[in-house]
């Protein structure tokens, strides 16, 4: 698998963007998977992480098994995600597909966990609209800066040393957001 790096966005300190870094055509087949998994009720639905920490309700779907899951694992990816935020990682700690549909969101926190280092995340979503929610927001000083997901997009975020408070809003659209997430270290 190859990731597209040309489209490049820096929205504040080490969130990294990368629009269209998925071909146009693997993002579809993903997505397409990922709908068939939601609508034969392979995702679970969660509630709570941590009642300490955050809350989330979302559905997570934990065995994913795709091109990206295998290109997350590699030696190819965790050069892309040094080279591109300065982060030296060297091992995928977790690889997972969320689906965020009507009355889904994620709460303020930080995925600052043992060693992790760098959170990652491939958005898959046709034509979502911004005021349909299910964007992520960055906290920064006393405000937000809001990201919508974009189809076939890739995210990677410093999470070292509770970096980059985020959330990601609740969904308002009768559509589902569907994202591939993990870690590194």
């Amino acid at each position: 698998m190859e990731i597209n790096l040309t489209n490049k966005t820096v929205f504040k300190d080490s969130v990294h963007m990368f629009r269209d870094a998925v071909d146009p055509i693997v993002a579809q087949k993903i997505l397409l998977q990922l709908g068939i998994d939601y609508s034969l009720k392979h995702f679970e639905p969660k509630q709570k992480l941590d009642s300490d920490i955050f809350t989330y309700n979302f559905e997570q779907l934990m065995t994913l098994n795709n091109d990206i899951k295998t290109y997350v694992y590699s030696d190819d990816f965790h050069k892309l995600v040094s080279g591109q935020t300065g982060i030296e990682v060297s091992k995928t700690v977790c690889c997972w597909a969320s689906a965020y549909s009507k009355g889904h969101y994620l709460t303020p926190h930080t995925d600052a966990v043992k060693d992790r280092k760098v959170a990652y995340i491939f958005y898959f979503n046709k034509e979502w609209r911004p005021h349909w929610g299910g964007n992520i927001a960055f906290e920064k000083d006393d405000h937000w800066i809001m990201i919508p997901p974009m189809h076939g997009s890739m995210m990677l975020f410093d999470v070292r040393d509770s970096k980059n408070r985020h959330m990601v809003t609740p969904v308002w659209s009768d559509e589902t957001r569907y994202a591939i997430t993990g870690w590194l270290v």
